[in-house]
């Protein structure tokens, strides 16, 4: 996706990363709405997950020259917690792996639970096919006081924005709101004939105290602060294999992790402390 050289394998002390995700779509399962039909699954995760349920009643309304018309439908959502790691959201059409950025212990760890994961939900459940994969990685650095005149630094002037620049808005001016989004269209994921191609949306800028970022589960600043936003996914049918599937995350995530690299400045580096290993 970018021509960006690969960074060196890295560690930071106070990274910016709020919440990793990664998430596969398969057609619609009407048994996994209820408890009945999630018991082989929760069976085979063990007893070290709490299970948890959320419904939400929803409302499509049509309106029209005769008045509204509207249909209701449920939507259901389990959530298996973990002592420690990530988090696994089971839907009637999805899974999704969630970590909080202070649990966040490594792509390999995220990597290995997708693949114990999908493997569980395969046998478990008998779902064989992938409509999507999806990895996202939403970095939140707060402004805090006394860094008001350092934040701009942190990242290249591309990520921050014109709007960030020392020397454009007068003194006593205060950013608000500074929000930008890229829609890109890659290539092949791999050299295979029927490789998914990538695409991402990557979002990026300045948003006020208060803001709630969409998220599993929602990430609701308590500061002004900049927000690097990477949302990396290929569409299309393919087998539902847990090699396979963790084989594309990591390759999504490599590309995730070029593009976080590249945006750090010497001066953002040294705020998140940077440190290179062997």
């Amino acid at each position: 996706m970018f021509d960006l050289d690969d960074p060196p394998r890295y560690v930071l002390d106070q990274a910016p990363l709020r919440q990793a995700l990664v998430q596969i779509r398969f057609p619609l399962q009407a048994r996994l709405a209820s408890l009945a039909g999630i018991g082989e699954f929760q069976d085979a995760l063990g007893e070290t997950f709490d299970l948890s349920e959320n419904r939400e009643l929803n409302l499509d309304a049509q309106f029209s020259p005769e008045g509204v018309e509207g249909e209701a439908h449920e939507t259901v959502t389990w959530t298996f917690a973990p002592v420690a790691g990530p988090r696994i959201i089971l839907t009637p059409n999805s899974l999704t792996l969630s970590v909080d950025g202070v649990d966040y212990r490594g792509v390999e760890v995220l990597e290995s639970e997708l693949r114990a994961s999908v493997t569980i939900l395969q046998s478990t459940l008998g779902i064989s096919r992938c409509d999507r994969l999806g990895a996202r990685y939403l970095s939140v650095a707060e402004i805090t006081k006394g860094s008001e005149g350092d934040w701009s630094g942190w990242f290249r002037p591309e990520v921050i924005g014109w709007a960030g620049h020392k020397g454009v808005l007068e003194s006593g001016v205060r950013l608000n709101l500074s929000m930008s989004q890229t829609l890109l269209d890659g290539g092949a994921l791999t050299d295979e004939v029927d490789a998914p191609y990538v695409r991402a949306v990557v979002r990026h800028g300045v948003v006020p105290a208060g803001t709630t970022i969409p998220g599993i589960p929602e990430v609701t600043t308590s500061g002004a602060s900049v927000v690097l936003d990477l949302d990396f996914f290929v569409e299309g049918r393919q087998r539902l294999d847990a090699g396979s599937l963790a084989g594309q995350f990591h390759q999504l995530h490599a590309d995730i992790d070029r593009f976080f690299a590249w945006s750090l400045t010497a001066s953002g580096r040294e705020h998140f402390g940077w440190s290179e290993q062997a």
